[in-house]
């Protein structure tokens, strides 16, 4: 346990040291890349207010999807639903556009992420969210479009994915208590 917890210790100084050295970067080239090193070091930190700040810079270098994305994440940790789902949509607007060399997020991840959010504050727009869902995004995902379509009660979208889950997943219990539910 001990040994656990300063592994632990010496990752976090790590990560602040390395946000130092990145902001002495940023005065040096501010850029979007540095900048959102300097915002993915916070956020791993879990200091997404931190994060939100740097990952505004860099949508002001590129307003692009990921940037979009990774501001939704943020607020949605704060659980500011309702911002975070602005920004997934606007990162599902943008699809796509991504600067070269930046890793990508597939759409059906930010659309997950963007149907969760709505969920946490309109139901009734989440329910039209699910229905908009195209199969062919969401593959690779089947835990969590099963999820989905059981929070919006169309049991029998739910029980359609249930091959193709059980095909990928190994499934615990409480994911048995809603398939057994349904």
């Amino acid at each position: 346990e001990e040994g656990r917890w300063h592994y632990s210790k010496k990752i976090g100084e790590a990560k602040r040291l390395g946000i130092k050295y990145l902001k002495k970067a940023e005065k040096i080239e501010r850029s979007y890349n540095c900048l959102m090193a300097i915002g993915d070091a916070y956020f791993d930190l879990k200091k997404y207010k931190a994060a939100i700040k740097y990952y505004s810079k860099a949508n002001n270098f590129s307003n692009n999807y990921i940037s979009f994305y990774n501001l939704g994440v943020c607020y949605y940790k704060r659980k500011k639903y309702f911002e975070a789902s602005n920004f997934f949509k606007q990162a599902l607007d943008n699809f796509g556009n991504v600067p070269t060399g930046v890793p990508t997020i597939s759409k059906g991840k930010i659309f997950i992420s963007y149907a969760f959010s709505v969920y946490q504050f309109d139901r009734n727009k989440f329910i039209k969210i699910v229905q908009q869902i195209s199969p062919k995004e969401l593959e690779g995902y089947e835990l969590d479009e099963f999820t989905l379509w059981y929070l919006s009660n169309d049991f029998d979208h739910a029980i359609d994915i249930l091959p193709k889950m059980f095909e990928h997943w190994s499934v615990d219990t409480d994911v048995m208590a809603m398939v057994f539910d349904v």
